[in-house]
């Protein structure tokens, strides 16, 4: 569809302090792939403390509906957190829900993709009773079923599961990928919309410190309605006899056994009201294995939160059989404060939509300073070859003018990362390595200054990974790409995926000076304009050096958190030995 506004003036698109004089590029503006939304504001969101609280102001704020779809959704999702003996029951997903819902009368739609539908935690894959954490695919069931369950009899909530939604059979399983939420469609000046990087879990909760172990992040929720109050009180009472023995018999009372009896109380009474009122008591446990995720998600205001709005009624009318309502008209929703032109773009099998491929096919190719990928995966070998194919035919780019990639992925090398990203055995993990290798080698080949990295944590004496499942991608301080969809043939062909692209150069560069900050400890300032990109290249290359060499010891990480990643090498025309890794590997990890 296309927009009927005008452009914006170059002033909203690029920083007027770069000093750097472009109009809005004609790949992008002026290109029949793409369908710009202006009037519109996007704010990045990193990490999940900042992610998770924009949604939790978001939902507490909707007045008519919330409709959201989920890779991965845990009920008991605690959005803004305190410790595990001090946190905000109004701040849980579902209590949320059920509050709008049954208290406000909020229409809520739901759509949560059925990892059981592919076999996937139902042969004990994470679906541990006792730590819902253990694997992402099944970890979040015992609490989504309990919700299902115990919302299927109220009439403004509609919980939805789906399967892949593909037509595309070639990868172990599909599943479906998208991330977005979309509050109060139905009033255009107080609409919102999320398209995200996290999926609504626990695991995604991580500060920016990205320390190994976060009292903040070491815990979760387990939602409980079979616990009957009356029954609880015996143990109470259990506690206080035994305090009470001790008290008047010995004149002594063990250490912290009154807080034990304090607590005991506190939840015989979280019990009992949750049993007058027909809802859910929670209870709190420990996850000291939960390693620091990074990860970026976006919220809209504006024109394109009515096309997020528009792919969410595509995949709910493929689950439910009839289209949601219609959004007001496009020309209603208008954003106050910085606006830039943005497209919502979406990989939908079923309509062979491969938006979010062309996105990052026209950004990587007309890159003119350099390009910052920070993603899950680094594999995409069909779409790697049309850039550099592309950029010799009509730029001479990476031969004679050099624009630097930045890539920070995962290291699939480190036998440490097995158990915990639940891989079915160390061969097919090493394998995963060599897809990334394969796709590093292309761009060596053609000449194209790239670093490969990893991240650790930065902490004196202890140097674990953190994992990346990010899906952004930065370019020239220009343009910048966030969502669901990794850089592999998944994410731009097989999966639904939504990302959001925006042209806007003064929030491309804040994001910039954000993300680098994370990642090098430095904003890397000497990328943008009026600087050589290849000058802080080469710094970056010196910093990641020098981490790299910190981590071997027990020293802090000098300069944020980044080290050489050291891919193997795997031959993408072996399509035997390939078709052999994939079935193993589900064509990448089951963490999505």
């Amino acid at each position: 569809m296309s927009d009927e506004d005008p452009p914006a003036p170059i002033e909203q698109v690029c920083d007027p302090s770069s000093q750097r004089s472009f109009e809005v590029p004609e790949w992008f503006a002026n290109n029949a792939e793409f369908d710009l939304r202006y009037a519109t504001r996007v704010q990045p969101l990193v990490c999940g403390e900042d992610a998770f609280a924009a949604v939790s102001r978001a939902l507490n704020g909707a007045q008519h509906s919330i409709n959201m779809c989920f890779w991965g959704l845990d009920p008991a999702m605690l959005l803004k957190r305190g410790t595990a003996e001090n946190w905000d029951n109004t701040e849980i997903l579902g209590e949320i829900l059920l509050r709008k819902a049954i208290d406000e009368g909020v229409t809520i739609r739901m759509i949560v993709w059925d990892h059981y539908f592919e076999s996937i935690g139902s042969m004990g894959i994470g679906s541990s009773e006792t730590d819902p954490t253990n694997q992402d695919t099944g970890g979040n069931s015992r609490n989504l079923e309990r919700f299902r369950s115990f919302t299927s009899n109220i009439p403004n909530i509609d919980v939805r599961m789906t399967n892949a939604l593909s037509t595309i059979r070639w990868t172990y399983f599909p599943s479906f990928h998208q991330k977005s939420i979309i509050v109060d469609i139905e009033n255009p000046p107080a609409s919102t919309a999320f398209v995200m990087g996290h999926n609504m879990l626990v695991s995604y909760w991580s500060k920016q410190s990205l320390r190994k172990y976060d009292n903040n992040r070491q815990f979760y929720l387990q939602n409980n309605r079979e616990i009957d109050a009356d029954d609880f009180a015996s143990d109470v009472r259990r506690a206080r006899e035994t305090y009470e023995f001790y008290r008047d018999m010995t004149g002594y009372v063990p250490p912290n056994h009154a807080a034990t009896v304090e607590r005991f109380r506190q939840q015989y009474d979280a019990l009992r009201n949750a049993t007058a009122q027909n809802r859910f008591s929670y209870t709190t446990h420990r996850a000291p294995h939960l390693k620091p995720y990074l990860d970026v998600s976006s919220q809209i205001w504006g024109k394109a939160v009515t096309d997020v709005y528009d792919n969410f009624s595509r995949v709910w009318k493929e689950n439910a059989g009839s289209a949601p309502p219609a959004h007001p008209p496009v020309s209603q929703f208008q954003a106050s404060g910085h606006t830039a032109p943005a497209q919502v773009a979406a990989t939908f099998p079923l309509t062979q939509a491969k938006d979010i491929e062309k996105l990052y096919r026209h950004a990587m190719q007309n890159a003119d300073r350099y390009i910052l990928m920070v993603n899950q995966y680094f594999r995409n070998w069909p779409l790697t070859d049309e850039i550099i194919d592309w950029w010799a035919q009509h730029r001479d780019i990476p031969c004679r003018k050099k624009v630097p990639l930045m890539i920070v992925t995962n290291d699939w090398n480190l036998p440490e990362n097995i158990d915990t990203l639940g891989f079915m055995d160390r061969a097919s993990a090493r394998a995963q390595a060599g897809h990334d290798g394969v796709t590093r080698d292309k761009f060596l080949a053609a000449e194209a200054p790239i670093s490969l990295t990893k991240m650790l944590t930065e902490e004196q004496g202890d140097h674990s990974t953190i994992y990346v499942h990010a899906k952004l991608l930065l370019v020239d301080d220009v343009c910048y790409s966030i969502g669901s969809a990794n850089y592999n043939r998944r994410g731009m062909e097989s999966d639904p995926e939504l990302n959001i692209g925006v042209l806007d150069g003064q929030e491309a560069l804040r994001l910039r000076r954000e993300v680098m900050n994370i990642l090098v400890g430095d904003p890397m300032n000497d990328l943008g304009a009026g600087n050589d990109p290849m000058d802080a290249f080469a710094r970056w290359q010196s910093m990641v050096t020098a981490n790299t060499n910190a981590s071997a010891s027990s020293a802090r990480l000098p300069h944020g958190r980044v080290v050489s990643y050291s891919a193997t090498t795997r031959d993408p025309n072996d399509e035997t030995g390939n078709r052999r890794a994939d079935a193993s590997t589900g064509g990448g990890s089951t963490i999505a």
